[in-house]
This record gives C-alpha cells, sequence and structure tokens, in this order.
C-alpha cells in the first residue's frame, strides 16, 4: 500500500505540473490538499512520507480524532460544511476552512477565533453551479460577504472554493470554474488585510486539471492519490 500511495501521488503531481504549464504557470503554484475523509491514519502517514503536508477532512468528529491522534504534525483544512455549534472544535486546529458558506458562520467564526486569542483563516465557498444539493454562497452574495467580514475581527478571507458541478460535460465544468475565476478578481476590490483573493479552491481528482486550467491554486485530491473510500 505504501508504495502504490507514493505512484500515485507521484502520478497527480505529474498531472498537475502539466496542467500547470499548459496554463503558464508552475507546478509549485498549486497547493496540494490531500482529501482524506474516511481514510486512517496509516495511510495519512504514507502519504506524508510521499511529501504531502496538507490533508482535508470533511467531518468535525474525524478531524478532532484524527489530530488528536497523529504521531505527525500536518497541516489541516476543513472542506466540509461546518456547523455554528461545532466551531468550538475545529477553529484551532486547522491552517484553514475551506467551506464558510454564510454570513452567520463567519460571525461564529469570529466570535470564536476572538475568545481563542486566533485569526482563522477561511475561503468562502460559493455554489458557482447553483445546484441545491451544495452548499456555498450565491455568487450574487459574495460581495455582501465580504462587506461583512470587514466589520469582524479575527478572521481572514485569502479566496474562494467551489464544488464543480455533478456532470460529465467537461465545458460546463470549465465554464464554472471560469466563474469563480471571475468572481475573484471583481472581489480584488475588497483587498484588505482582512480579505485576500490569494486561493482559488477549485478541482478533485475527477476535474483538477480542468480547474488548473481555469486558474485554481488549490486542488483537493482524495480517491486519486487514496484510491476509493471507505
Amino acid at each position: 500500500m505504501r508504495e502504490l500511495i507514493r505512484n500515485n501521488v507521484e502520478m497527480v503531481r505529474e498531472r498537475v505540473a502539466r496542467a500547470a504549464e499548459k496554463a503558464g504557470r508552475k507546478e509549485e503554484e498549486i497547493l496540494l490538499v490531500a482529501i482524506s475523509k474516511t481514510q486512517p491514519l496509516e495511510k495519512i502517514y504514507q502519504a506524508h512520507e510521499a511529501g504531502i503536508t496538507n490533508f482535508g477532512e470533511n467531518k468535525v468528529q474525524d478531524l478532532v480524532l484524527k489530530i488528536s491522534e497523529s504521531k505527525v504534525v500536518l497541516n489541516w483544512h476543513f472542506v466540509g460544511h461546518l456547523q455554528t455549534n461545532k466551531v468550538n472544535k475545529v477553529v484551532d486546529g486547522v491552517k484553514m476552512i475551506q467551506s464558510v458558506d454564510s454570513g452567520h458562520l463567519l460571525e461564529k467564526l469570529s466570535s470564536i477565533s476572538k475568545d481563542k486569542g486566533i485569526t482563522s483563516k477561511l475561503l468562502l465557498q460559493v455554489n458557482t453551479s447553483d445546484e441545491d444539493s451544495k452548499f456555498g454562497f450565491d455568487p450574487e452574495k459574495v460581495s455582501e460577504a465580504c462587506e461583512l467580514v470587514e466589520q469582524l475581527s479575527n478572521i481572514e478571507i485569502q479566496g474562494l472554493m467551489t464544488i464543480g458541478p455533478l456532470t460529465d460535460d467537461k465545458n460546463r465544468i470549465a465554464q464554472n470554474f471560469k466563474s469563480l475565476r471571475n468572481l475573484s478578481e471583481e472581489l480584488d476590490k475588497f483587498r484588505s488585510d482582512k480579505i485576500k483573493m490569494t486561493y482559488l479552491s477549485m478541482g478533485m481528482s475527477g476535474d483538477f486539471e480542468l480547474a488548473i486550467l481555469e486558474g485554481s491554486n488549490l486542488v483537493r485530491i482524495g480517491t486519486a492519490i487514496f484510491g476509493a473510500r471507505n
């Protein structure tokens, strides 16, 4: 299994590098986050040995357990829907929360982060595909979220995140990624100490090359590294 994961990581990095080159960028400009949900720590250690340092979880209880039991220091990202009553369990254990999807959650993150004396780094999740099954701000509401952030303390917006539409239509997928990139460029007017469009988190195992071509610099890769989820 160790050799399989190492080979998978190498293959993913090669694909990232090719896509980045096509987009006129370098591989090192793309942050690779391994989505480790449902994966045991042993496989996470193997991915870490292969050079992965950033890992993503989508359930609070799994994230908290892995942080507490991990024998190595890792950069953890929370990528799932975060309920406000669980913010307290997450904020001081992660490098970034990528899935902030409401003003109420922003307010809670600000309050808890202030209580803990930390500054939480966040991405705003945007529902670019307009699918009811997905969380996220409507694109036209993101400006309001940025205005709210300017009034809050102890949080920093570092960019945007989206999940591609559930379809095999590559043109539609690419258009959704392009929409997020365009929105990021529009939001640059809010650039401040609290808001920076540093990251475009888009692209998973099935579509990350398309995402990189459309401007992604943070890809969330699970099955292409670990294999099918348990």
